[in-house]
């Protein structure tokens, strides 16, 4: 029992030595860790224009930002603006100050915690480096209508089958040498209010009733990306702003920049338009059953005046598909004729391409003096047999 007891005595007062030693025993040193603040400026200007050279600092937590190796050069200011002396322990650097830089579409609203757009910080740095470190964003607001860009939405046929590109001022040449212009009741293709940037967009093709004989063949969007800071107009490399979805509808916002939507529109194979032929005397007596035959817009037509006996063809005239009618976007053969596509020569033949309605010619004859008819008369009985001597008489004679 005593060899026990010495035991339990010996334990006891290790234990209490090393609580001892671990009371008097002095603190590990601390040492300070070093955090970053970062201006992440996006597709803006860089911090040289609001009087940084660098976009981060780097320094030991709770060391003052105006002794922070990286500032050096940097204005010193109290977080109410005015100057600062290095004795004051409040001096700090601003923030990188985009007041008075111009941003195409933008106005500089400030800066925020990167991590939370919502969250507004003070025009002013913290006093002292952070424990943890931070990035700061800038926050560019659209400036709206201070800023207009032109939208353009274009619809044309090109009739080389090209994609080139017009001006969007060809909206009212409607029909001419390479292309037809479709811009149903006059809208221009120009919006005449602009877009301010991250206005909504939407472009929809003509429907089929509106521009007769054709459909669309291809969407091309142009300038529809974002322009980061620097960069010109036409030559934005930033985020797409508008895309291309179903049923060739293009659909998104303004960017900040000109934006042109061309619609360019093809033959529709599918869609007939009539080519009836007329055949009349000089007083509108039909002498030949009219004909018909169904063809595309632009399809090629070709037709010679059938010859008809006892007449001589004398002239021809469109009755109707002559005229244009550019609010509805369909073209006659006028037009076509003025762009030497729809041509009779002195014979009357036809040669052109069929324009995006229906056409009625009409072929006008007159009497052949010449056209000789051979009358041979016969008598004959009452029993149906010919008399004797009666070899027949055969008289000539043209039209009386």
């Amino acid at each position: 029992m005593r060899l026990r007891h010495n035991f339990k005595s010996r334990i006891a007062a290790a234990m209490a030595a090393v609580m001892v030693f671990s009371v008097a025993a002095p603190a590990l040193p601390v040492y300070a860790a070093t955090a970053t603040i970062t201006f992440d400026t996006g597709d803006g200007p860089g911090v040289t224009y609001g009087g940084y050279t660098s976009n981060s600092v780097s320094g030991e937590t709770g060391t003052l930002l105006r002794d922070v190796p990286g500032f050096a050069g940097i204005p010193l200011v109290h977080s109410n603006g005015t100057s600062a002396n290095a004795g004051d322990s409040d001096a700090r650097p601003a923030f990188p100050n985009f007041g008075g830089v111009s941003y195409p579409g933008y106005t500089f609203g400030g800066w925020y915690d990167a991590s939370d757009p919502l969250k507004y910080v003070e025009p002013a740095l913290p006093i002292a480096m952070p424990s943890d470190s931070k990035t700061y964003a800038p926050k560019w607001i659209p400036s709206g209508v201070a800023q207009n860009f032109d939208y353009t939405v274009m619809h044309y046929r090109m009739l080389d089958g090209s994609n080139a590109e017009l001006p969007a001022t060809d909206s009212g040449s409607f029909y001419s040498g390479n292309h037809i212009a479709f811009n149903p009741n006059g809208a221009p293709w120009v919006s005449p209010t602009q877009k301010a940037m991250g206005d909504t967009v939407t472009a929809v093709p003509l429907s089929p009733t509106a521009v007769p004989g054709y459909k669309v063949g291809s969407v091309i969007v142009k300038n529809d990306k974002k322009r980061k800071f620097g960069e010109a107009a036409g030559a934005g490399t930033g985020a797409a702003q508008v895309n291309v979805i179903g049923g060739n509808v293009v659909s998104g916002v303004m960017p900040n920049d000109d934006l042109t939507i061309r619609y360019l529109y093809i033959v529709d194979t599918s869609k007939f338009f009539s080519l009836r032929t007329e055949y009349v005397d000089q007083t509108g007596t039909t002498i030949k059953a009219a004909t018909s035959e169904n063809k595309n817009a632009e399809e090629s037509v070709g037709m010679t005046p059938p010859t008809i006996a006892g007449y001589v063809y004398d002239s021809v005239q469109v009755v109707s598909g002559d005229a244009d009618n550019q609010n509805a976007c369909v073209y006659g053969t006028n037009k076509l004729a003025a762009n030497g596509e729809f041509q009779f020569n002195t014979n009357g033949v036809l040669t052109g391409k069929m324009p995006n309605q229906n056409v009625k010619i009409k072929y006008t004859y007159r009497r052949d003096p010449a056209y000789q008819i051979r009358v041979q008369v016969k008598f004959f009985d009452n029993h149906g047999n010919k008399l004797d001597g009666q070899g027949g008489q055969t008289e000539s004679s043209g039209h009386r």
